[in-house]
């Protein structure tokens, strides 16, 4: 295995630390999950279940209302770290800024002081419509379940795996420099963490379709789990090994 993952462990201060950081993220994963679980989707089927309001609502309210804005100041961007934006306008000149997590289709269809159609729950723009289109703002109910088992999936494995590699090494803290093992199993909690990145970036985190990722994550695992066995199993030919003794 590489060097640079025999360094993790070689000083058993530094297996020290990297154990208490895994362990707190692991416990950071299970508190996350655990707080999903017993909130669950409470706030996504009340928005799903909600009726429309029989008139305009003066407060925040569970109903749901549509209302006509104009559109104003609209951002769009590629940037990961970035929302695309708009201003909405009401008819008493009420100016509200609202976030998108993508550029389309209302935006990409809507010009500069064109109509839009926003949906209001409790107090905020959830949705915008127009030309036939729909589409979300950032303050949509979203599947909090599917979100949280995602970034379970992503960094729970590998937080565990590097949890137990430390342990091992400091249970054999004797000898001189991580085994084969131990820097096998480190790099296989380095590859696991790429299958739950790119899983998660291939299926969409909803609980509904969790299933699908997990069997997507289940073979990226196995993959980086042979490649790692490969790696962690090969031996270089010593020299001269294979060659006619003649030469």
């Amino acid at each position: 295995m590489s060097s640079s993952l025999n360094t993790v462990l070689r000083r058993h201060t530094r297996s020290i630390i990297v154990l208490l950081f895994s362990t707190a993220l692991i416990a950071i994963v299970v508190g996350h999950v655990r707080a999903a679980i017993l909130d669950g989707n409470r706030e996504l089927h009340a928005y799903e279940a909600a009726q429309p309001c029989s008139a305009a609502p003066e407060s925040p309210a569970d109903c749901i209302w549509q209302q006509e804005f104009t559109v104003t100041d609209i951002y769009l961007t590629n940037a990961r770290n970035k929302d695309n934006s708009a201003v909405l306008i009401a008819e008493d000149g009420t100016e509200r800024e609202t976030y998108f997590s993508s550029k389309g289709p209302v935006l990409l269809k809507v010009d500069e002081g064109g109509q839009v159609t926003g949906t209001l729950w409790r107090g905020r723009i959830t949705e915008i419509s127009a030309h036939g289109t729909t589409q979300e703002t950032t303050d949509a109910p979203t599947d909090v379940i599917g979100g949280s088992l995602a970034f379970a999936l992503v960094t729970g494995p590998p937080a565990l795996l590097v949890m137990v590699t430390c342990v091992w090494r400091l249970i054999r803290h004797a000898e001189p420099k991580p085994t084969r093992g131990m820097a096998a199993t480190l790099g296989l909690a380095g590859g696991l963490f790429l299958a739950g990145l790119f899983a998660a970036l291939m299926v969409d985190a909803s609980f509904e379709r969790f299933g699908v990722l997990l069997a997507v994550w289940a073979g990226l695992a196995a993959l980086a789990a042979v490649t790692v066995y490969i790696t962690a199993t090969y031996k270089e030919a010593a020299p001269g090994a294979g060659t006619d003794e003649n030469n």
